[in-house]
Order: C-alpha cells, then structure tokens, then sequence
C-alpha cells in the first residue's frame, strides 16, 4: 500500500481503494454518512477526500491494486519513494553532513507512510477501545518469591476499572512472535503441491520461541534499573501463547539486583493456526472480530516499552513503526530478532 501510495504521488494521482478490494466483508454495523464501499473505508480513516466511488470518476484518480503487480499506466517498482519526501529527508539530514542509502530512505518512507495509511476509522477506535477494557480478555501470570518461596498467581488485567484505563506496566517488554503464513514455504510444501514448492520459507526464517527469552534475559540483565521480567507477548498462534504462558512455571531468576519476579500478560483475542484460514474468517462478523482483535494487540504493543520482534513481517514492522508516529517512543529499543536480510528490502 506504501507502495501505491509512493507512485501516485510521484505520478500526481489521487490514490483510492479498488471497487473489489473486499467489498463484501463490510460489517453490518459500520455505517456513516460517507459512503464506504470497501472494507478498508469502513476500517481505516480515508486515503484521500475522494471515497473509491468518487474517486473513479476524477481525471487523473487511480485505483490501488489489490496484488500491486500492474499500476495502471505506470511503471511498477517496489523500491519507489515519492521524490518530495526523499528532498524531504536529505535536506532534514543535511545539517548533520548525513547521504542517507536507498536502504534507510525506503524505511523511513515505510514509516512515513504506515503512520498515515494506518490512521483508523471513528468506528474502528470505538470497537477497539470497548475490546481492550473488557473483562476477562487479558490474563496477568505472576512469578514471584517470598519467604523463599516462588509463587504463581493470575487475575484479570481489567478486574478492576474503578479507577478508569489500566495501562500496562511502564517496564513491559513486548514480544511479537509472526507464525502463520510466513512460513509460506512449508505451508505450500505440505498442503499443495510437493513437487512444485520446497518446504524452506518463502517469506521470512521463523525466529526460535527460546531466542525471545535469551535475548530478553540479556536486555534485562543490561538494563538492571529500567527492566524486569514484565512481558506483554502477542502472536497470531495459540500454541505460541499457550508455550509462552508456561514460562511462568518455569522461570528460573537472574543474579541482578532488578530480579523479583516475572509477570506475563497475554490476550485471548482471536487467531488461528497455520495460512490456511478457517471458515469464520471469511465472514463478515469473522473477518470484523479478527481485525479489531488484532489492532487491540497492537495498541496493547504500543503501551509497552521495549520490543522483541521481526521486521519481515507488516506486524512486526508498524509495531516499530508506530512506535514511532502515534507515540513518542522512537528512541525506545526495539530489538531485530530474526535476520537482517529478511526485511531490508521488505514492502509493503
């Protein structure tokens, strides 16, 4: 979509949604005085002043693709940057005698653009913000020693809201842990056809559960006054949630001065396993649940700290993104967890 976007306004068009670009998962209950006739007008804030509608009938409009291999009338290239945002940026990284590479503009424009094309609808803040406070959602798992005992207990994150929003902890570590369909490779290998596909990732290397917990000890261990064992881990896998959820009772303490404890919080928002979606998905209540489930972790994400993840993936990457547009943590660590080459020339 950052794609789309560059291209058109290098080429001086009006970018809009495709007419087909899943027109029929519109929930019931999204409606509005402006006409949406895609889901991503009902989802998302407006691209442009003009909806997909209006917009095919303005001289110069475009459609975005939903595949973005064949840009109407233009040439395709994954690497494009608008041309006033790359004068943008050199002449921002001027003052410091700073050339930025083609690597590092086509990053920041992803940024630039995830910040905009991401802003939600009224709709979708209102359904997300009803979903983050509800009851018995979010499950806080606690680790704990005392009298020389280690102790688990659970509660609700949102058992008591007497006090209004209860954020999480402000030392919260966030682990994004992509499963599904980036592992493309073997899902095509084992379900389609053998002989047509080898069973290595397409997409990205699926980063090792335990390099999460290794590379979180290390953090912590180094950043003994502002880390502890305070994890916020989201995934679009159960198993992964449920593995992460017996690291509780598994918990073995560092030597560090910071060291009381662990606690854990996860949600049981929707998700399924494996690329192969199930039925409930491709309906409209389905398809509804899943994107306001997903968006809650992301914000949830967002109120964490310090982040885990991989950029291969679009989750991985506007976690780090927004971190950086809708809230003031840019300079916060955010740590790569799967491999450079992966995502360095990732679009999206």
């Amino acid at each position: 979509m950052g794609i789309s976007l560059a291209i058109a306004i290098n080429h001086n068009m009006i970018l809009v949604d495709s007419p087909d670009a899943y027109y029929s998962y519109i929930p019931e209950d999204c409606r509005s005085d402006r006409i949406r006739s895609t889901t991503r007008e009902c989802f998302f804030a407006p691209i442009s002043e003009c909806t997909t509608i209006e917009g095919l009938n303005v001289t110069g409009s475009h459609m975005a693709q939903p595949d973005f291999t064949v840009f109407q009338g233009t040439n395709f290239d994954r690497n494009t940057v608008p041309d006033i945002w790359i004068q943008r940026l050199r002449s921002n990284l001027a003052e410091q005698n700073i050339e930025p590479s083609l690597p590092y503009i086509k990053k920041w424009w992803r940024t630039q653009s995830a910040i905009y094309l991401s802003r939600l609808s009224d709709w979708s803040l209102a359904k997300i913000r009803q979903r983050r406070v509800q009851k018995n959602l979010h499950e806080v798992r606690r680790g704990s020693w005392s009298a020389g005992r280690f102790t688990i207990s659970k509660e609700d994150l949102n058992q008591d809201l007497s006090a209004g929003y209860r954020s999480l902890p402000s030392q919260a570590i966030n682990w994004h842990i992509r499963r599904g369909d980036k592992d493309l490779g073997k899902y095509l290998y084992t379900t389609i056809r053998p002989t047509l596909y080898s069973a290595d990732p397409i997409e990205m290397t699926l980063a090792p559960f335990d390099k999460f917990a290794r590379t979180s000890d290390k953090l912590i261990a180094e950043n003994p006054l502002s880390m502890n064992h305070i994890f916020y881990v989201t995934s679009d896998s159960l198993s992964i949630i449920q593995r992460a959820a017996d690291l509780v009772s598994k918990y073995q303490p560092l030597n560090t001065t910071s060291d009381t404890g662990i606690m854990l919080i996860t949600s049981s928002t929707e998700r399924y396993e494996g690329a192969d979606k199930p039925d409930w998905t491709k309906t409209k209540e389905g398809m509804k649940r899943l994107f306001i489930d997903w968006w809650v972790s992301i914000f949830m994400s967002l109120e964490c700290n310090s982040w885990l993840g991989t950029r291969g993936s679009n989750w991985g990457s506007l976690i780090d993104e927004l971190r950086c547009g809708w809230v003031d943590k840019c300079t916060h660590q955010f740590v790569e967890i799967g491999e450079e080459d992966t995502w360095a020339d990732y679009g999206w």
